[in-house]
């Protein structure tokens, strides 16, 4: 019984349907492809646990992502998604989102839904601010939003007592929250390449 497939760098336009009667499968990789669009019958796999589309043409996630309970972690970077849909946010058992390298320019408030997410790649996007709720994210231990135009943090992020990894550096940050200094916790805080006033 067959729990992970790799079909990643095949040169693939489309999912092969018999991909979707695998049921039993924990890993798919569908990376380095030539995939536009997640069709509803990926939706079936519902044991799902690791989903790799990294770099490929997708434009969204659909709304139908919601079914995959199951999913820890999800690679969608490198592709040309512009907006998150509600199905992502979802999925509670979600413990790594990688987004980077794609065109989103706005993050929902449902992304505080996410609460046992322990890692978050946003860089390289088009975000310009943040929700409030991120600080609702407890598990989160890592948060990358380098290379965005974000002009501000919410001051809602210093509540994320468990992460160690910040970066916000190359944004268009002019002041940082006032009590950001109470995150003691923080191995990696990188600001560089931001306009902030002394």
């Amino acid at each position: 019984m067959n729990t992970e497939l790799d079909l990643g760098g095949k040169g693939l336009a489309k999912i092969p349907e018999e991909v979707f009667g695998m049921t039993e499968l924990r890993v798919l990789k569908l990376h380095d492809n030539q995939l536009t669009e997640l069709p509803n019958d990926l939706f079936r796999l519902v044991k799902l646990r690791e989903l790799q589309i990294q770099n490929n043409q997708l434009t969204e996630l659909p709304l139908g992502f919601y079914q995959l309970t199951n999913l820890q972690n999800v690679l969608a970077n490198g592709n040309q998604i512009r907006s998150l849909n509600q199905g992502l946010f979802q999925l509670h058992n979600l413990l790594t989102l990688n987004l980077s390298d794609n065109k989103i320019e706005v993050i929902p408030k449902d992304v505080g839904d996410l609460v046992n997410l322990v890692g978050l790649s946003l860089e390289n996007n088009m975000i310009q601010k943040l929700p409030d709720s991120i600080g609702e994210m407890d598990n989160l231990r890592s948060l990358n939003l380098s290379k965005n135009t974000l002009s501000e943090l919410p001051p809602t992020i210093v509540k994320l007592r468990n992460l160690i990894s910040l970066r916000v550096d190359h944004n268009q940050l002019v002041t940082l929250p006032p009590d950001i200094a109470q995150m003691a916790q923080l191995n990696v805080f990188n600001i560089e390449g931001n306009p902030l006033e002394e």
